[in-house]
């Protein structure tokens, strides 16, 4: 018997988070479209984790890694949250107490609790929540305007931390969370994954600022 490679694919289908979805794979397309511009990409975001094979998704971007051995993992750059906040506040906030005690943007999925390190000494705080939202980018106008702060992955804010609307609380290290791309085993062999997983990997990567 003589071996066949899988045909390429014409579709693409991915579930990641609601924020993912917005404001990270969407601009990984152009790139990808000009070497698979045969393959249609259907980005889906949820907040709840779906299962690949039931719901018919080729592709999950999600932290952490599911337990079925009938998916494929590949661990993406993980870089720790990044605590912002307007200038203003930022200023105001000079110790973990102080982190604790100023108002912050909840974020649905990822837990209240902040934990990491101050300055090199572990901290662990829950601040009061002014606001629950489904996305990181949502929250970016109310604390633009001055009055919570967030943590939230570094490529969200970038431009806002760029034109110096929000400031970067660099003393508070949080702690990472691991990231994976996971598919199903028949889509090993598929260069369209592939190089869309590798996208994915380098728009995540950033350096980690020293302590």
């Amino acid at each position: 018997l003589c071996y066949l490679p899988p045909a390429p694919m014409t579709r693409l289908r991915v579930t990641t988070t609601v924020e993912t979805s917005v404001s990270l794979l969407p601009g990984l397309l152009p790139a990808f479209r000009e070497e698979f511009p045969e393959v249609v990409v259907e980005i889906s975001g949820n907040n709840r984790t779906l299962g690949l094979i039931e719901e018919d998704f080729d592709l999950a971007v999600r932290a952490g890694v599911l337990a079925d051995s009938s998916y494929l993992s590949r661990k993406l750059p993980s870089n720790p949250f990044i605590v912002v906040a307007a200038p203003a506040m930022a200023k105001e906030i000079r110790s973990p107490a102080g982190l604790a005690s100023t108002p912050f943007v909840e974020i649905a999925g990822p837990p209240p609790e902040l934990s990491g390190r101050w300055k090199g000494k572990p901290f662990r705080i829950r601040s009061p929540s002014i606001a629950k939202l489904d996305t990181f980018t949502a929250a970016l106008q109310i604390v633009v305007a001055g009055h919570a702060y967030l943590a939230t992955p570094p490529h969200v804010a970038a431009d806002l931390l760029a034109s110096g609307r929000l400031v970067e609380i660099s003393s508070a290290q949080l702690d990472a969370v691991a990231l994976h791309a996971l598919y199903p085993r028949r889509h090993r062999e598929q260069r369209a994954m592939a190089r869309f997983i590798d996208l994915v990997a380098s728009a995540l990567a950033r350096p980690v600022p020293s302590a």
